[in-house]
């Protein structure tokens, strides 16, 4: 999970890739989008090599017409391989090793935005749908993030979908590969980042967050992110 949106190109290999509470098995030439503070993973299936791309972006990078467009993409789109959004994925991976950084990084930002704008007129059956979806998975998940200031616990959520605590736990670990615990916590800390981002105080996007004590809070962030909540306003911009 992170902050910043994500497109992920696959090129070849043998693996599924869960997001949320949906798998899919990818072909080669799928495209993948990840909203901020999705959980999201790759799992390979076999010793076959596997290549893919990814551009991670925030919102302000784009064009104002992408930005309204943003909310309406899918999760998974399959790309044909004479496909313009196919060929800018070709173009990036062999220029990478060739441009400059700061050359690379112009090409990058002008290859995303015009990968979402063929993406706005790509056909409907180009969307993928999830090869396996747990409904109640998917409904804990969306619980979560509803009611993320709030506090939650592997209880709340038992008792919130009628189900025992260690169905719970052992969904998430076998479906995610992560703990419940563990989850909410990276999703509260995203949560508080933006919060801070937005002009809220650390202290107070710890008390919003439901944390009893701003250590824990300020441990977690800095567990989670790589940095305290202090240095990350301070170099956000």
């Amino acid at each position: 999970m992170h902050s910043d949106y994500e497109l992920f190109f696959f090129f070849s290999g043998d693996v599924d890739y869960i997001i949320g509470g949906s798998t899919y098995h990818l072909k080669s030439n799928d495209l993948l989008f990840i909203k901020p503070s999705q959980y999201h993973c790759l799992k390979v299936l076999s010793l076959r090599p596997y290549e893919w791309t990814h551009i991670n972006f925030p919102l302000d990078l784009l064009t104002p017409q992408n930005q309204c467009f943003v909310p309406e993409l899918h999760e998974v789109y399959h790309i044909p391989s004479n496909h313009p959004i196919k060929q800018i994925f070709d173009s990036l991976k062999e220029t990478e090793p060739v441009f400059s950084e700061e050359e690379f990084v112009y090409h990058k930002k002008t290859s995303l935005n015009l990968i979402l704008s063929h993406l706005k007129y790509i056909e409907q059956e180009k969307i993928q749908q999830p090869d396996v979806r747990d409904d109640r998975l998917h409904g804990i998940l969306q619980y979560i993030d509803t009611n993320i200031e709030a506090p939650i616990t592997t209880k709340i959520l038992a008792d919130s979908f009628f189900v025992s605590p260690s169905w719970i736990e052992h969904t998430l670990k076998k479906h995610l590969n992560i703990s419940v615990k563990q989850y909410i916590n990276q999703k509260k800390i995203l949560h508080a980042q933006q919060l801070i981002y937005s002009g809220v105080t650390a202290t107070k996007a710890a008390e919003m967050c439901s944390y009893a004590n701003y250590s824990t809070f300020f441990r977690q962030y800095k567990y989670f992110l790589g940095k305290d909540p202090i240095t990350d306003k301070q170099n956000h911009h």
